[in-house]
């Protein structure tokens, strides 16, 4: 498996039949939220998408799509740049990673659960965790957001968190071991997905396994991976 096909991989010139992937990297920020990023890193997006609207022109990412017996994608787009870029056989793919130990217990009735908005993952400018402060700061005084991951937008979160007069009702637990995140997807009573660009995301499945509802923004991974019954996808617009 290679992460992103864009930058290409490191594997042509393959003599036995190959499988290749998860792959993904076919996904853009949409335009409406470049306004999440400051200057910088707006123009990492802007240059990252060039890339991507090039990357069938890669000799490392055609080698690669075209040596493969079958490529596995991640999202449409992915699938898309695999096909732009010579593979012959595609084959739309989540990877499963979810501990089987999630699903060895009972969920946890929606009526139990605390008045929580759990958020999990890296802290990183594409996940926008600014993003759910605003949203938080939308919603009655009695809910909670509680972040579960680490990051170098940890405290530009916080100050957004300080701005907006909601610091009191946000905690930021850190990377926690397994056992105690699977605790937060008992107490939560709905995970906030915010990434502006991902694959697909796994604590989508591993709130799926524990009950627990969703709310995403409808694009990339999220929007073609989460059932209707799972939560709700929002059209990314604003």
């Amino acid at each position: 498996s290679w992460g992103s096909l864009p930058w290409g991989a490191p594997i042509d010139g393959q003599k036995i039949p190959m499988v290749f992937g998860p792959i993904g990297g076919g996904q853009k920020i949409p335009t409406e939220f470049l306004g999440e990023f400051g200057l910088r890193e707006r123009l990492v997006q802007h240059g990252r998408a060039v890339a991507i609207g090039l990357s069938a022109l890669n000799p490392k990412a055609r080698a690669a799509a075209r040596g493969s017996t079958v490529s596995l994608a991640t999202n449409s787009a992915s699938e898309r740049l695999l096909r732009s870029a010579g593979s012959s056989h595609v084959v739309p793919f989540l990877a499963d990673v979810t501990p089987p130990s999630l699903l060895d217990r009972e969920t946890i009735d929606f009526e139990q659960r605390q008045d929580i908005v759990l958020w999990v993952g890296r802290l990183l400018p594409l996940k926008a965790p600014g993003l759910a402060i605003r949203v938080l700061a939308l919603l009655p005084e009695e809910v909670r957001l509680v972040y579960v991951g680490d990051g170098p937008e940890v405290e530009a979160t916080r100050s957004l968190a300080g701005a907006l007069g909601v610091e009191e009702r946000v905690s930021f637990l850190g990377h926690l071991p397994w056992d105690q995140l699977s605790r937060q997807f008992d107490l939560a009573k709905v995970l906030l997905f915010t990434s502006l660009r991902d694959s697909s995301g796994p604590q989508l499945l591993e709130a799926g396994a524990r009950g627990l509802p969703i709310v995403a923004i409808g694009h990339h991974g999220a929007g073609e991976w989460v059932p209707a019954a799972a939560g709700n996808l929002v059209d990314p617009t604003t």
